[in-house]
Parts: C-alpha cells; sequence; structure tokens
C-alpha cells in the first residue's frame, strides 16, 4: 500500500502515518520535519542514519495524537435553574427602584465572580437579549457544574437576567480533519476542525494553534459559525470558509 499526501504525492519514507499526510514541512523552516495525517497523528522526522529503518524508510523521533474531539456542554434535565436576578415576571407590587437595587447588588455579584470569557452567547429577539453562558473556574468534569448565564438588554448592555444552572460535559467528535497550515516562521501549526451542531452550540470551524518547539496547544481557540448549507459544503465538498 502506498502512502499520499493530501496532493497524491508518494511518501515512501514516511511509512509511520497509516492514513493520508494533509501536512508536511520543516519546523523553523529548517532542520526537523513534522507531519499530520487526516486522523489527527503528529510525527517529528530527524533526517539521519539513527533513525532509518534496514528497510530505507525513516521511524520518527517523536509520535503525538491531537484529540480530534470537543467538549461541550449540555444543560441537565433533572436540575432546575437557581435565578439569582430577574427583572422579568415580577409581581404588580414590585417598584422600579426595587429592581434597579436589585439589579445593582447582582452586578455586584457578577464582577465578584471574576468570570472568564464565555463559553457560548446567543440573541434573542423578543425581547432583545444577548445571552452568555460562562464555564465556572477550573472548567466541568465528571458529573458536571454550575454554570452561571447572564442575559443582557442587547441595545443597553443592562442585566436582565442571571441564572445558575447544571451543565454536564459531553465529548463531541469533529466531522472533519478540515486543514493545517503552517505559519511563516514554521515555529507554530494552524489547525482547523469541523464540529457539528451540538445545542446549545451551532456547527462551526474550531481554530487551533500549535506550538511546534513545545508541542503544546496555544491558549487560543477561536469558533466561525457556521449555517447548514456552509456546514455541508466543508463536510463533503472540500470547501472551507476559514481561507
Amino acid at each position: 500500500e502506498v502512502n499520499l499526501t493530501q496532493q497524491g504525492v508518494e511518501v515512501e519514507l514516511l511509512r509511520q502515518h497509516r492514513y493520508p499526510l494533509i501536512h508536511l514541512s520543516f519546523i523553523g523552516n529548517i532542520g526537523k520535519m513534522v507531519s499530520v495525517d487526516s486522523r489527527g497523528f503528529i510525527n517529528i522526522w530527524k533526517y539521519d542514519r539513527e533513525h532509518v529503518t534496514d528497510f530505507d524508510w525513516f521511524f520518527p523521533e517523536k509520535k503525538y495524537k491531537l484529540d480530534l474531539n470537543k467538549t461541550m456542554y449540555s444543560p441537565s434535565s433533572s436540575d432546575r435553574p437557581q435565578v439569582i436576578f430577574s427583572d422579568r415576571g415580577r409581581s404588580k407590587d414590585t417598584t422600579q427602584a426595587q429592581i434597579a437595587r436589585e439589579r445593582r447588588a447582582a452586578e455586584k455579584s457578577l464582577q465578584n465572580l471574576k468570570l472568564s470569557d464565555p463559553w457560548h452567547v446567543s440573541k434573542s429577539q423578543n425581547p432583545p437579549l444577548k445571552t452568555y453562558i460562562f464555564v465556572p473556574p477550573g472548567g466541568s468534569e465528571g458529573a458536571g457544574a454550575m454554570f452561571n448565564v447572564v442575559a443582557r438588554h442587547d441595545k443597553t448592555d443592562q442585566l436582565s437576567m442571571h441564572v445558575t444552572r447544571m451543565y454536564r460535559p459531553v465529548k463531541v467528535p469533529c466531522s472533519r480533519f478540515v486543514t493545517t497550515v503552517a505559519t511563516p516562521s514554521g515555529e507554530e501549526l494552524v489547525i482547523v476542525l469541523l464540529f457539528p451542531e451540538y445545542p446549545p452550540k451551532g456547527s462551526h470551524l474550531m481554530i487551533l494553534v500549535l506550538d511546534l518547539p513545545t508541542m503544546r496547544l496555544r491558549n487560543f481557540r477561536k469558533d466561525i459559525p457556521l449555517d447548514v448549507r456552509e456546514f455541508f459544503d466543508v463536510r463533503d465538498k472540500n470547501v472551507c470558509t476559514a481561507a
């Protein structure tokens, strides 16, 4: 069986890969090579006699496996949300001054939580709200954790609702390893993965950056939302809208 790159080029010396190669480049544009296949296996190659077998093909100096799953979160159906603040559904006896006092107290509590960037953001039209879902510090493992769900009025950014709700982690496999490209310096790989819809998140491309000298993912994640047509174009027609 002949191993081929994505462009159909034979790679007889790199038989450690059992799946089609989608990337081959030199780390730092000189020296060791890095290769990536369609199943996320990453090999580092050193071109010397110590890494050549008796059959005249090379074996990798180091081997890695990129996790092609993404941790997403699903709200628990058995646990009821706990309302911290809401300006909706109030009794007629509640005054605007009382709501304003409660809103200020809720805002102060949110500031004390020191929440990180939201895991998910969505918009609603009636009423026009922007809702943010925050993963708790330390993430969510095993049975799940209490997430903070914050809704703000779209035009004024005024707090409308703050609830806590139990979310459970779910591993979602990517639908396709779209591509990987080396940065101009050759020190990093930009990786693009396609993920299906998993409510509340829609289908999207996820962009990662792998630092080659350390073989660690940088603290960078970028999700690019896709509509239904775009998802199937990327999955089935080899079209990448991230270009």
